[in-house]
């Protein structure tokens, strides 16, 4: 199928002198219409870094290449938008763990429950071990990736309240559409149902499930906290993600424009900042709602801990391909990190 693009011709009026300019820079030249995909909502983090990613290549004089934003959910879910991004009706979008594992399972591996421990190591790890790796990965089905982003510490949201893994035995917990999140959930013995993100609302208003798992954001912004008052924050499972170009369409790209393009991206810092200042001043703003949250001690989170590690071996024997490559390196960028603080 031929790649979905569009360009507008604009013509430079009069005579301009631009000092300092690369010679390379036109002054009359064609716009690259560039089709970026996700769901965010107004005014959020997701939001914020598209909108940044927009003005920083569209001020760019060495490249003709355009943001055109479909990012408010005109596409739809995430499972919606990793076919169109392969298929090149969009050239590119975000996605989170939980949404690249359509194209890359490996990435399931992500949200293996207590994979990391802190924000610290988390960084470490991605920084200085999983780049190659995951880049290797996304070439195989056909994306170049260009750069890391964040969703950040996943919790459980709920009905009645869940302070201990024993409280979720048969209870109706919503899975994410990713082995990981269905796996920690079954090792509890919740009754699991897995649902699309935008069923998951409605789910909780029939009584279909209880609670699920979300992070602190969107735990307020899709309303979720008005159906299920109670915010346990376990902390069970950091969800990566990354931007992604549609492979085919990149490379037909010269290199000029493939520079362009990545040094456009909003730097990995930014993107975490970002997330997590969110995500606390969020957090903060619960107090002011109809909602408990629950903080789990150091002894609580260990009983969490101790009884969902146990899934790590199941994901990577059920992952296959490279999952027990990639396990081998987040543990050794651990210990690096680890060996680093002391």
């Amino acid at each position: 199928m031929p790649l979905l693009f569009s360009k507008h011709a604009v013509f430079a009026s009069g005579i301009l002198i631009f000092m300092g300019m690369a010679p390379a820079t036109l002054l009359a030249e064609e716009v690259t219409e560039v089709r970026a995909a996700s769901l965010s909502f107004a005014g959020d983090p997701t939001d914020i870094f598209w909108h940044r990613f927009q003005k920083t290549l569209g001020e760019r004089p060495d490249t003709t290449l355009r943001l055109t934003l479909l990012t408010r959910g005109e596409l739809g879910a995430e499972e919606n938008i990793l076919p169109a991004l392969r298929r090149g009706r969009v050239q590119v979008a975000s996605f989170t763990s939980s949404g690249m594992e359509g194209a890359v399972p490996e990435f399931g591996l992500f949200l293996a429950p207590y994979l990391f421990e802190s924000f610290e190591e988390v960084d470490f790890v991605v920084d200085n071990f999983l780049t190659p790796m995951i880049t290797e990965l996304c070439v195989e089905v056909g994306i170049e990736m260009l750069g890391w982003y964040d969703e950040g510490w996943r919790n459980i949201f709920s009905q009645a309240p869940v302070l201990e893994p024993g409280d979720l035995r048969n209870y109706r917990m919503r899975a994410l559409q990713s082995l990981a999140s269905q796996m920690f959930l079954q090792i509890l013995d919740a009754d699991v149902i897995p649902l699309a993100f935008s069923e998951v609302l409605t789910g909780l208003q029939t009584g279909l499930v209880n609670g699920g798992e979300a992070g602190n954001y969107f735990y307020v912004a899709s309303s979720l906290a008005e159906e299920a008052p109670h915010f346990t924050r376990t902390q069970h499972a950091y969800s990566l993600g990354v931007i992604a170009a549609n492979k085919r369409w990149f490379d037909g790209l010269d290199g000029r424009d493939q520079r362009a393009l990545k040094a456009s991206v909003p730097p990995v810092t930014f993107v975490r900042q970002l997330m997590r200042a969110t995500a606390e001043r969020t957090l903060a703003a619960l107090s002011t709602k109809p909602v408990q949250v629950h903080h789990l001690g150091a002894a609580e989170k260990s009983r969490w801990r101790l009884q969902t590690q146990v899934t790590h071996g199941m994901l990577i024997e059920r992952i296959g391909g490279r999952a027990q490559e990639l396990y081998d390196l987040i543990q050794a960028g651990r210990r690096a990190f680890a060996e680093h603080e002391r």
